[in-house]
Order: structure tokens, then C-alpha cells, then sequence
């Protein structure tokens, strides 16, 4: 979900559901219905951001959907309300209440966790269980890279082929053979790369990866929350900034716990890699294999420490608790220097 806050005051919202290319076509009963009820819900005006927007209720609004071979397969909702206070009902039906406050020019927006979340008893002794399981493949995968890194640093002719292995991707330049010693270890790395990966796959008896349970635990946010605002930034606390300059919230799962410790212990991890390639590619699209091999041969190795199970499982809880709240102030732009909001919202 995105929200814009305008020079005049009014803040438009864009959320949007999309059902992957790798997850339209499933065998998997329990994902097909619940991707069924999904796409019901949308089509009738029940689903979430239908309920959310529909209590904010924003002077325009605009419905897009999206079909491949008449499935459903995205939705984009668009809507502009006036008023900045409209933001509270906005994000009423979420485990997450909203406060604005507005003195002359200035605007505080709070987001503030209930601690609610959306998960079942089932599902949150599941992810007690799955944290420690995810923890321990974490430690091997830590200490078989350590040790494949420890070879690289004697034998750095190797280092090419063994990060083009464990990326999955086919490089020209790479030595086609690597010594018995080196391919053990990156075998041993890959196969505990296998098991890290388990997590972000759905079981016969589950609708949902275990991933996304850990994300029904301990994320109050249905989806990230990205704030684009027009004038002077005061303050932000909690809040991530990315590369286009917008305030976002940050995934709290357990594949992302991973990705923000990935320059504590070992650097680069190459799992961690591939996985946010293959999601920053657009859906159904292929990696672009040269530009990942790169980045990560670009990364300097470095082992400062080699964790166990238990250190690596106290972290990962740690970077799954969310921030307490969530704080921006900024300052509207004076009459003079007021510029047209960029054209974001459903009348642009």
C-alpha cells in the first residue's frame, strides 16, 4: 500500500494484490482455495483494502483489475480523500491504528501497532516451532560458507565458478572445474541453502509458506506501507527510507530477518541474494544471472564470526519484532513554493 500526502493537505492511496506468475497454476488444494476465496473477495468488494478504503470514504475512487485468460490475477485500488484525518478509518481495519495531527503547516503521522496480528493459535505454535528449525540451517549455512570462504581466500581462481554454482547461474567466464576439495564445500553450502529456502515453500498440509505465517505473527502491516510526502521532512522514526526517497515499513518474516542480518556474521550470502533477484524480477521474467553474478562477486568476503543456533535464533526473534510505532513529520510547502503533486492518484 501506498500513500501520498499532497501539498494541499490531501492524500491519495494506491494498494495493489498480486498473485504471482509460480503461484496462478498450483496442484496444491489448500493454496488454490485459498487463492479462490482470495480473488471472490476482491471481485465483491470484500477483500481488505476494499474495506479499508471504503471507511475512508475518499471523495474519487478507481477499481482496476487485471485477467490472464480470465483469472484474476491483479487488483489495483486508487482513491483520493481530502481530508489527511481520513487516514485513521483508512487503517481501522488492520491491527494498526493511525494518528495525524496537523498544527498550521506541519503534519505528524503515527502509526502504532496493537499488537494483534492475524494469526491462528495453530499457526503461531507452528512459527515457534519453524523459527527454531530455521535457525539452526541458518547457523549450518553460515559455517559451511565460512568454510568455503576460508578456501576462496587461498585458492581465489576458484571464487567464480563456486558463486556462479550456489547462484544457479551459467557464466562463460567461470572455470568449468573446480578441485574436488572446492566442489565438497560448495555442495555442503548448497544443500544447507536448500534447506534456508524450505521456508519460503508451501507444504502439502498448509495454504500458506512458512514464511508468510511468520509474517501473520509478527507484522501488523497486511502488506509494506510506503509514504510519499510533499515538502520538508522534520522527523521519521521507525520508518525505512528506500532509493526513491519514500518512508516504508519493512517486512517483519523471517526470510527478511535473514536478508537484515546478512552483513552481521558472513558477507556476501549468496541465497540471500538470489532470493531478492528472483523477487525484484517482474512476475514471470527471468533473473538477469550477469547482474546478479557481479553484484555479488563486486561484495567483499568478509567472516568477522561464525554464530550457533542459539545466538542466530535470538537475532532472528529480535528482527521480527516490529518498532513500537511509526513516526513521520514533515512540513507542507508555503503557497509560493507549492508544486503539483505527482500524478499518483485516481484523477491524475
Amino acid at each position: 500500500m501506498e500513500l501520498f500526502f499532497n501539498a494541499d493537505g490531501s492524500v491519495e492511496v494506491r494498494a495493489v494484490t498480486t498473485i504471482l506468475s509460480s503461484w496462478r497454476k498450483t496442484d496444491n488444494p489448500r493454496v488454490a482455495a485459498r487463492l479462490d476465496a482470495m480473488r471472490e473477495d476482491i471481485l465483491h468488494d470484500q477483500d481488505l483494502w476494499a474495506r479499508a478504503v471504503r471507511a475512508m470514504a475518499p471523495e474519487t475512487e478507481r477499481i482496476c483489475h487485471d485477467f490472464e485468460e480470465g483469472v484474476l490475477v491483479s487488483s489495483t485500488r486508487q482513491a483520493l480523500a481530502t481530508d489527511p484525518q481520513s487516514v485513521k478509518k483508512l487503517f481501522a481495519p488492520t491491527p494498526v491504528s493511525a494518528f495525524v495531527q496537523q498544527e498550521e503547516r506541519t503534519i505528524t503521522l503515527e502509526l502504532v501497532p496493537s499488537g494483534a496480528n492475524q494469526a491462528t493459535y495453530r499457526q503461531k505454535r507452528k512459527i515457534e516451532e519453524i523459527t527454531g528449525t530455521f535457525a539452526t540451517s541458518v547457523a549450518l549455512y553460515l559455517e559451511t560458507l565460512a568454510d568455503l570462504y576460508a578456501r576462496l581466500d587461498l585458492h581465489p581462481g576458484e571464487e567464480r565458478a563456486a558463486m556462479a554454482s550456489l547462484l544457479e547461474v551459467s557464466d562463460e567466464d567461470a572455470d568449468a572445474e573446480i578441485p574436488d576439495e572446492g566442489r565438497r564445500l560448495v555442495e555442503l553450502v548448497d544443500e544447507a541453502a536448500k534447506s534456508l529456502v524450505e521456508v519460503l515453500n508451501v507444504s502439502e498440509d498448509e495454504a500458506f509458506t512458512f514464511d508468510e505465517l511468520s509474517r501473520l505473527v509478527y507484522d501488523p502491516f497486511p502488506a509494506p506501507v510506503t509514504i510519499e510526502v510533499a515538502g520538508d521532512v522534520l522527523e521519521s522514526e521507525g520508518f525505512l527510507l528506500d532509493g526513491d526517497g519514500r518512508f516504508a515499513t519493512r517486512r517483519h518474516a523471517l526470510w527478511d530477518a535473514l536478508s537484515m542480518l546478512s552483513e552481521r556474521w558472513v558477507t556476501p550470502l549468496p541465497v540471500v541474494a538470489l532470493v531478492a533477484a528472483i523477487r525484484a524480477a517482474p512476475s514471470g521474467e527471468d533473473v538477469d544471472e550477469e547482474s546478479l553474478l557481479e553484484s555479488v562477486l563486486a561484495t567483499p568476503r568478509r567472516v568477522s564470526y561464525v554464530p550457533d543456533e542459539i545466538e542466530v535464533r535470538a537475532e532472528i526473534v529480535q528482527q521480527l519484532r516490529p518498532p513500537k510505532y511509526y513516526r513521520l513529520q514533515w512540513s507542507l510547502p508555503d503557497g509560493e513554493n507549492r508544486s503539483e503533486p505527482a500524478p499518483h492518484g485516481p484523477n491524475r
